[in-house]
């Protein structure tokens, strides 16, 4: 975090902040000898003294000059977020790789990335525009966000998440404290589940549809407290909703009150609700 200090007087003389001084090091060391530089240019003028305020680095501290006491005012400065544009899939596993927590990836062109995105302890929003990101993994685990992680979406497009093998893997996994908003979740085959949600704080977004067509899918699992909001349609090969080892059918949803136009899914277990 940044932090703007500019110095003021509280005794009557009058400071602005005109073509602040650039935030570096060196202004540190300079804060002082620019009070006695403008008092000095000042000294013979009326009673109305102005002068420039400083930009530093530092912590509160007041200053004493020529009988006139300055506080310094200490902003705190939002950093703007960094912002990584990728275009294709070499360009997105070199983001993924060298992204810091609050980054954004920006999709400046449609991608399909076929392997597994893990997101560990960071927030990551995928801008995509109105481009489409296809994540497609064989192997495993379509989008998995672990300690704590989020994974955020802006933008017109679509990010699609596809479990493409035949195991049990997930198109999207969300462990405890973590989340994840995506368009659309598929599961092609096998025992995959759409989406699964495992802990307390996991949550995962669905603006679109969940598709898990396999023999055994599941569409949605939840476990220990985890939640789950679908927007779209959930088409599935076996299981609708599953919350800890309860199973549920599309017509087991009840009318939510707090969210008109949406069913819900309640587990009779005390440690799995949806």
């Amino acid at each position: 975090m940044l932090t703007l200090i500019i110095t003021i007087s509280i005794s009557g003389l009058s400071l602005y902040a005109a073509s602040p001084t650039p935030i570096e090091d060196d202004n540190i060391e300079n804060t002082e000898e620019v009070v006695d530089a403008e008092l000095a240019d000042e000294s013979n003028n009326s009673e109305e003294l102005e002068t420039v305020a400083d930009v530093v680095y530092s912590e509160d501290v007041i200053i004493q000059k020529d009988n006139i006491l300055f506080e310094e005012l200490v902003i705190a400065l939002k950093e703007e977020p960094t912002v990584i544009q990728v275009g294709t899939p070499e360009e997105l596993e070199a983001a993924l790789a060298s992204a810091e927590s609050d980054y954004t990836i920006k999709l400046t062109n449609n991608i399909e990335y076929r392997k597994g995105i893990i997101i560990d302890g960071k927030t990551i929003t995928f801008d995509v525009g109105n481009f489409t990101l296809d994540v497609k993994n064989s192997e495993g685990t379509g989008l998995n966000v672990i300690n704590g992680g989020n994974v955020k979406l802006s933008g017109s497009g679509n990010l699609n998440v596809s479990y493409t093998g035949t195991k049990g893997y997930e198109g999207v996994k969300v462990r405890e404290n973590s989340s994840a908003t995506v368009t659309n979740v598929t599961s092609k085959s096998g025992s995959g589940i759409g989406v699964y949600a495992d802990g307390d704080g996991a949550f995962i977004r669905v603006l679109g549809n969940i598709e898990a067509k396999g023999s055994s899918g599941k569409g949605i699992l939840t476990w220990r407290g985890g939640s789950v909001v679908v927007d779209g349609t959930v088409t599935i090969g076996a299981v609708y909703v599953q919350i800890g080892v309860t199973s549920l059918q599309e017509k087991e949803g009840v009318y939510d009150s707090a969210k008109p136009g949406y069913l819900k899914y309640i587990s009779n277990s005390d440690d799995n609700t949806e």
